[in-house]
């Protein structure tokens, strides 16, 4: 299996809308320019010892290429000049074998071993007033991590199944070592409806930037202070019903906690912690932290699926949930991701053309959201600066407006004896909804702008089958 691709985009600050809010593509005092690569190919075997003994391995490797460049505008010239350059590159190659072996009706054991290995190069400067050009990164190596697990099946009797297991987690880079046990039950009520628990111990490799953000000492060098950072725990808690109302309607609720502990958090008393990360578009760049940061979330998750059958399908999934996290300042906050809640709908239907059996397919799509939470601008700090500055006080205490986005998929699909051709539409935020992705300080205008994710964006396609 296999499958790669290539994009690239331009930011130019000449071209934003500066008559309105704009959206977050693009910064009117600010030329990107973004080029990424990514691909993977692999291979899977499965092979049968008998009847009750069979392994598996899967080889792969992946590639992703990210490269960007910033440039600064000038207020009265709109000359470029560069304030940062970013090139990652990185392959991981993966290994993933797996024993398995049933000694009986009521027992099974399997084990295995999943080893990634990641060969990185990761460079990144940053302009600074009294240093130019400086680099933030500039590192190249490999690193392993692995894992070795084993689970235990024992059928108690019709009704009842106890799943049992260990994963024994190893990062090369710093040598962090995790023994993480695994545990769940399921309890059959009757042929249509089960009940099942469970508890898993788990743990994170940090983002692997973290570990190479470098820190400047008062004599000069630049020592990475991230390095020796563990991992990331949690321990999970679940409780959930499934019941099949038909032979194609399922339902499905599950109740969860997650306790996290060892998140990487500042030395000294801040709001920063790690689990925010991926909330925006930047890379982690806090140096010299270390794994004293918690967290916690909990919340039920809803789930009624219809599987296709007489021409359709719907899937409909309900999360309620509450996140929170703690950082150096031991101060329980909202996380950027503590929306409160999520709905998604899916659903389609398929229409018979013609004689020769073409498809006419009709999909929707809706995802409603609450918002994610951010931390609010000083208006006359940022005034002074000339560009944002945040109050870290008030880290994620404002909440953003709700999330609301619905797709629509025409399709239409000929099939033929030896050959399928398949032509589509997708209409992407087919309404044309304003989601607020950020709140922004602009100098030129002395106000707090909104940026906005993408709005409505047709994407035709043309798919042909062998």
């Amino acid at each position: 299996f296999g499958m790669g691709g290539t994009s690239r985009i331009d930011f130019l600050g000449n071209d934003v809308d500066t008559t309105s809010d704009t959206n977050l593509f693009g910064e009117e005092n600010e030329n990107g320019f973004s080029r990424n690569q990514t691909g993977v190919i692999g291979l899977s075997h499965l092979y049968y010892f008998n009847s009750n003994t069979y392994s598996k391995v899967s080889l792969g490797a992946s590639n992703v290429s990210v490269q960007y460049d910033e440039d600064s505008l000038s207020a009265t010239d709109r000359s470029p000049v560069r304030t940062e350059n970013v090139d990652y590159r990185q392959t991981k190659y993966s290994l993933n074998w797996l024993l398995s072996r049933k000694f009986n009706a009521r027992n099974t054991l399997q084990g295995g071993y999943i080893g990634d290995l990641y060969d990185f190069s990761l460079f990144n400067r940053v302009y600074f007033p009294d240093q130019g050009l400086t680099p933030i990164r500039d590192t190249r190596g490999n690193t392993l991590l692995s894992q070795a697990h084993a689970q235990w099946q024992h059928k108690f009797n019709d009704r009842v199944t106890l799943n049992a297991g260990l994963n024994l987690l190893h990062l090369s880079l710093n040598g962090s070592l995790a023994l993480e046990p695994r545990l769940g039950l399921r309890y059959q009520i009757n042929p249509r409806t089960s009940f099942n628990a469970g508890y898993g111990y788990h743990s994170q490799m940090q983002p692997l930037l973290a570990y190479f953000k470098a820190a400047t000492l008062e004599d000069g060098r630049r020592v990475l202070t991230n390095r020796e950072l563990g991992f990331t725990r949690s321990q999970h808690f679940a409780l959930g019903l499934d019941r099949m109302v038909t032979e194609t309607l399922r339902l499905k609720a599950e109740a969860y906690y997650q306790r996290i502990t060892k998140a990487a958090v500042q030395p000294y008393p801040t709001s920063y912690s790690v689990l925010n990360t991926g909330a925006d578009f930047d890379s982690p760049d806090e140096d010299s932290l270390v794994n004293n940061g918690t967290g916690r979330n909990y919340g039920l998750e809803l789930t009624a699926e219809k599987f296709y059958g007489n021409g359709y399908y719907f899937l409909v999934t309900a999360s309620l949930y509450d996140s929170k996290y703690e950082g150096s300042d031991q101060i329980r906050r909202n996380t950027a991701f503590n929306g409160g809640y999520v709905l998604n709908v899916l659903a389609g239907k398929e229409f018979k053309v013609g004689r020769k059996n073409n498809v006419l397919n009709l999909d929707w799509k809706v995802t409603a959201a609450g918002g994610r939470y951010a931390t609010p601008l000083d208006f006359e700090q940022s005034r002074r600066a000339g560009t944002e500055v945040y109050r870290e006080d008030q880290a994620f205490s404002n909440q953003l407006t709700d999330y609301f986005r619905t797709d629509l998929k025409l399709s239409y699909r000929m099939n033929r004896a030896r050959v399928t051709h398949e032509f589509s539409l997708d209409l992407q935020n087919v309404t044309n909804n304003q989601n607020l992705f950020a709140q922004r300080y602009n100098a030129r205008t002395n106000r707090v702008v909104n940026e906005y994710q993408i709005g409505f964006f047709p994407i035709p396609q043309y798919r042909i089958l062998f």
